[in-house]
């Protein structure tokens, strides 16, 4: 106890008779909920948060994509040229009831819109198949492209009656889980053979696409893994021939 304050008043004279040697303190940082507050962090496991980080690159895109339509269709003087038919255009405009002539103007307006509305579906499903690491656009990225966007919904129709025709037809497939994607994704195309099935026999319907594997290919016997009787115990066999 002596030797503690006699050093305490040693330092207390010490810096008395020179008031330039103050006690050195170093200044403490703060880490965590100082810098949280000023400079806010996404949660890793946050899907929401995930999602919206990885949907500003593709915002971007969509934002310049329009920018440069726009330019182009200010500065276009000549529309003598076009990306679609105006015949079809035309055609298909005057298949509504109450349509019987269709100017040339409103047809290249037309040809004009049903390009950037193509292009701008195909940059969202290019969007959606680098989310699942391909290169390829799908019809599962259209799908979710229109699933995605208010503007598309007219669409979910389609895309819905194409997947029931096909499951009418006896293909089954893969369904993806967290995603709402047509179930033929990742299943492999390939091109059958006239009149050649998958196992010997009789041949089963006509040539033709086929995704992953049909239903009735599925439920034949010759693809179904053969059940295994119990095995006889020799022990017991050598036994009842010994009785």
């Amino acid at each position: 106890m002596d030797q503690n304050q006699h050093d305490r008043l040693a330092q207390e004279a010490q810096y008395q008779s020179n008031p330039m040697m103050a006690p050195t303190i170093l200044p403490t940082q703060t880490y965590g909920h100082s810098l949280s507050s000023s400079y806010p962090r996404l949660h890793p496991y946050d899907p929401q948060a995930m999602y919206q980080l990885r949907q500003e690159p593709l915002q971007q895109q969509l934002t310049n994509f329009w920018a440069k339509k726009r330019q182009e269709i200010e500065e276009t003087t000549s529309f003598k040229t076009h990306s679609l038919p105006l015949a079809r255009i035309k055609k298909i405009m005057k298949g509504e009831e109450g349509v019987r002539m269709v100017s040339a103007e409103a047809s290249v307006v037309f040809a004009k819109a049903c390009e950037m509305f193509m292009m701008e579906l195909t940059i969202r499903a290019s969007g959606s198949a680098e989310e699942n690491q391909r290169k390829i656009i799908k019809k599962c990225d259209v799908a979710s492209a229109i699933s995605r966007t208010d503007v598309f919904d007219f669409l979910v129709d389609i895309v819905s009656g194409h997947n029931k025709i096909m499951e009418q037809q006896g293909f089954v497939g893969i369904p993806r889980i967290g995603t709402a994607l047509t179930p033929t994704e990742n299943v492999p195309y390939y091109q059958m053979p006239p009149h050649q099935s998958l196992v010997p026999g009789p041949p089963y319907g006509s040539s033709g696409m086929v995704v992953g594997m049909p239903v009735h290919y599925q439920n034949h016997p010759g693809l179904q893994t053969p059940t295994m009787g119990p095995t006889p115990n020799p022990q017991n066999s050598s036994r009842d021939s010994d009785s």
